[in-house]
C-alpha cells in the first residue's frame, strides 16, 4: 500500500460500527440520539421522549467495542481504569456503559452507578475495575425503554428532592410563605409526572386506566381489612399501590418513596374533588374501616 495512503485501522471501524448499532437500539426505543463531535469519554448524547414531547434531561452513552467476546458459562468480564469509572458514576447526567460485540452483533447496557459507588472507587488501590457482563444485560429495544424510565423516574426524583433540601433549612419569618410556594412547586412536578404515568391527562382529570385500577384496590383492600387483625389498610395505600401498578404497566421500573408520597397527597385531593363514582364510595367505606 503506498506510504501516502490514510489508514483506517480496524478498531475504528469496529468502535464506528458498535456507535452505529447502539444509535439504532436507541432510536426503536423512541429516542434521538448524536454522536459527541467533542470526546471527552462519552461517544453519544440522547435526547429521549414521552407522548412526543422531549424529556427535561440527556443520557450520556460510552460505547466500548470489541470484533468476538468471549462467554463463559453465560458471561464476560471487561474492565476499565478507575478514572473512567468515576467519571461515569459521578456525573450529574445518566451514564451508560455499553460493550458492543461485532461478531455476534450484539450489545449489552450497564449503569456504573449500579456497580461501583463513589467510596468503593475512591478508596480502591486498583488501577482498573472489573464489570462482569451477562446475557441479562443484553442492551435491546426493551431493556432500553427500561434505562430510559429509570433516568426519567430519577430526574422526578431529583426535582422534589432539591424542594425537600430547601425546606429543611427555612425558619424565618417567610417559611409558611415559602412552604406554601414549594408545596406548589411540588404539586407541578408530581403533576407533570402522573401525566407521564398516564394516570391523569394534561387536564388534570383521572384516567379510566386509574380509576379501575384503584377500584380493584378498594374492593381487595376491604375484603382483607374485613379479613384481618392486623393494621387496616387505608386510602392512602390504596392510592398508592394503584399508582404502582399504573407505573409497572406502562413499564416504569418501581417508584422512590418521595414521589409515591407527594402522589398519593395529590391524588388523594382530586380523588375528593372528583365526583366519580364507584371508586369514592369506596374510598370512604375504606376511610370507615380505619376509623
Amino acid at each position: 500500500m503506498p506510504a501516502f495512503m490514510p489508514f483506517l485501522p480496524r478498531n475504528h471501524r469496529v468502535g464506528h460500527e458498535g456507535v452505529i448499532f447502539v444509535q439504532g437500539i436507541l432510536s426503536d426505543a423512541g429516542a434521538v440520539s448524536e454522536v459527541i463531535t467533542n470526546d471527552y469519554g462519552e461517544d453519544i448524547l440522547v435526547q429521549t421522549q414521552i407522548k412526543d414531547v422531549a424529556d427535561n434531561f440527556s443520557i450520556l452513552i460510552q460505547v466500548k467495542s470489541y470484533s468476538k467476546i468471549k462467554m463463559r458459562a453465560g458471561s464476560f468480564s471487561k474492565s476499565f481504569s478507575a478514572e473512567h469509572v468515576r467519571r461515569w458514576v459521578s456525573h450529574l447526567q445518566p451514564v451508560l456503559l455499553c460493550i458492543y460485540d461485532q461478531q455476534e452483533k450484539k450489545a449489552y447496557g450497564l449503569n456504573p452507578k449500579e456497580h461501583y459507588s463513589l467510596w468503593q472507587i475512591a478508596t480502591t488501590d486498583k488501577e482498573n475495575l472489573p464489570f462482569k457482563i451477562g446475557k441479562d444485560d443484553i442492551f435491546d429495544k426493551y431493556s432500553a425503554s427500561q434505562f430510559i424510565w429509570k433516568c426519567r423516574i430519577e430526574y422526578y426524583y431529583k426535582l422534589l428532592s432539591n424542594i425537600e433540601y430547601l425546606l429543611i433549612g427555612v425558619h424565618d419569618r417567610l417559611s409558611k410563605k415559602f412552604q406554601k410556594k414549594a408545596l406548589l412547586d411540588c404539586n407541578v412536578i408530581v403533576f407533570s409526572f402522573l401525566i407521564c404515568l398516564e394516570v391523569i391527562n394534561e387536564k388534570g382529570e383521572l384516567s379510566d386506566r386509574f380509576i379501575k385500577f384503584l377500584s380493584n384496590a378498594v374492593q381487595s383492600f376491604e375484603n382483607t381489612n374485613a379479613a384481618s387483625s392486623k393494621t387496616p389498610l387505608n386510602t392512602s395505600d390504596a392510592i398508592a399501590l394503584t399508582v404502582l401498578g399504573c407505573a409497572d404497566e406502562i413499564g416504569a421500573p418501581g417508584l422512590p418513596a418521595n414521589l409515591i408520597e407527594h402522589s398519593v397527597r395529590l391524588l388523594s385531593a382530586l380523588c375528593e374533588t372528583k365526583n366519580i363514582e364507584p371508586y369514592n364510595e369506596g374510598l370512604r367505606k375504606l376511610d370507615k374501616q380505619v376509623s
